[in-house]
């Protein structure tokens, strides 16, 4: 009798063993568009849906496409965007011994959007997100981050957060924030005006202007489960790999102490960003802008084009395979261009740099792609007036556009910003009417820019455009 119990015995014991050794839940995807996948950890090769488990262990990876959010067992909630690799490597909430608390993700390449819940508000000292480049600590916060292998940026919406290079005096085993000279922190006095990143060279953290990081309106915490508001989309474009491209290929020229004194005090009347009291900008007249009208402009003669630029797999049209961003991704072309939500721009790599004599030019507009998105669908709009100005000695630009969206009257924009050493030029943060990115090519003789406008909430307005002298 005592010999025929053993088998069960056995087996009762390896079943106790295996159910032991799956580790906890630590939450659950709440919202999901696209394809995002378990590749490694427990469960891996499962496809994640809204309902599916989260555990600690699992790396979860997402299409191009893929978008994902997820609510963890202390509230707190992480947005993961396409093309993102981020691994849970420890979610342990103990409310009743917050001693015990151990939060640390490892995003290996991507971005995301966390907001702390409770196990990091009760002990800020136990919470981590690593990278191949940086530690990321709290101090209670709503904050994006994006890295690649070589470079990991951040920027906040609330709170305060601290990062350090990974190395000496800052292990990527450890949990919270690191310590010393090489860590820096970014709270809200500067949160409007700068971003916080560290490459894998640089011995400490660094500000730069707030530019290219993620300027999402999208709140993981409130983002009801199985919908999809269209402002969501806003925030795509710096998680394709363009834009993980743009962040690798920016540089940092100013040392901290110089960065340190140029943060202005700024008055926070609100945590609207347009609030905001800031230094005003060096003058950019915007070209002269010839009366408004509906009709479509006349588009300049074009010669040998060195800008392209392709719509994301969402949004690229299944008939014309040469509407996609993949399509137009070609040996000498510079994925660093800017982008969109919709288009990610290209340009011939053969010239980066500035015109060497300098001066002041002018451009014509030659082609044009233009939508107004609503409800994820594309539908097109009209360019009826166009003007771009450029002072290479300033290195300044200005830019207006007036368009008419379909079924509505002319909206006119404009901007004014920087144009970078390398060619690429972005529109200021503060006080445009449209938000752009783009690059020179053809020794500065042609230009192009993606854009982007709300026209009302829940109506979007994308474009891509290019230019010649």
């Amino acid at each position: 009798m005592k010999t025929a119990c053993l088998p069960l015995i056995a087996a009762l014991s390896w079943a106790l063993a295996a159910h032991a050794a799956v580790p906890d839940r630590a939450g659950e995807v709440t919202f999901m568009i696209g394809e995002a996948r378990i590749t490694s950890g427990p469960e891996a090769g499962t496809v994640l849906r809204r309902g599916s488990a989260v555990m600690p262990g699992q790396q979860i990876e997402t299409s191009d496409n893929g978008h994902l959010h997820i609510r963890f067992i202390d509230g707190a909630a992480v947005a993961v965007r396409p093309m993102t690799r981020l691994r849970i490597d420890d979610y342990t909430y103990a409310p009743n011994d917050p001693s015990q608390n151990r939060i640390r993700f490892f995003l290996q390449e991507g971005a995301l959007r966390s907001i702390t819940g409770k196990a990091g508000e009760a002990t800020k000292d136990r919470f981590r997100i690593n990278t191949p480049v940086a530690a990321i600590g709290i101090r209670g916060t709503d904050f994006n981050v994006q890295t690649t292998e070589d470079l990991t940026r951040a920027s906040l919406f609330q709170g305060a957060i601290i990062m350090s290079p990974l190395g000496r005096g800052c292990s990527a085993s450890a949990l919270g924030p690191c310590a010393g000279a090489a860590a820096l922190e970014l709270d809200e006095q500067g949160r409007g005006l700068y971003a916080i990143q560290a490459g894998a060279m640089d011995p400490v953290a660094h500000l730069v202007p707030r530019r290219l990081d993620v300027q999402t309106t999208e709140n993981p915490s409130t983002q009801t489960a199985g919908t999809h508001n269209t402002v969501v989309l806003s925030d795509a474009r710096e998680v394709t790999k363009h834009q993980a491209s743009a962040l690798a290929a920016e540089s940092v020229t100013t040392s901290r102490a110089e960065q340190w004194a140029e943060v202005i005090p700024v008055a926070l009347k609100s945590r609207d960003d347009t609030d905001l009291e800031v230094s005003p900008k060096p003058p950019t007249e915007i070209p002269t802008r010839p009366p408004v009208v509906a009709e479509p402009i006349t588009l300049a003669a074009e010669d040998n084009p060195q800008i392209w630029w392709g719509r994301w797999a969402a949004y690229a049209d299944p008939a014309d395979a040469s509407s996609s961003y993949a399509s137009q991704r070609r040996p000498g072309r510079d994925e660093a261009a800017g982008g969109n939500a919709v288009f990610g721009l290209l340009r011939s790599n053969s010239s980066r740099a500035l015109p060497i004599t300098g001066g002041q030019a002018t451009f014509a507009l030659s082609r044009y792609e233009v939508y107004s998105l609503t409800n994820n669908t594309l539908t097109p709009a009209t360019v009826t007036g166009a003007g771009l100005s450029m002072n290479f000695d300033t290195q300044r630009f200005a830019t207006y556009l007036d368009v008419a969206p379909a079924n509505a009257g002319v909206v006119s924009m404009s901007a004014v910003g920087k144009i970078e050493s390398d060619g690429r030029f972005l529109s200021d943060y503060y006080g445009q009417t449209m938000r752009l990115s783009g690059a020179l090519a053809n020794r500065g003789q042609q230009a192009g820019y993606a854009f982007e406008h709300t026209l009302t909430p829940g109506i979007l307005l994308y474009g891509a455009t290019a230019w010649t002298r």
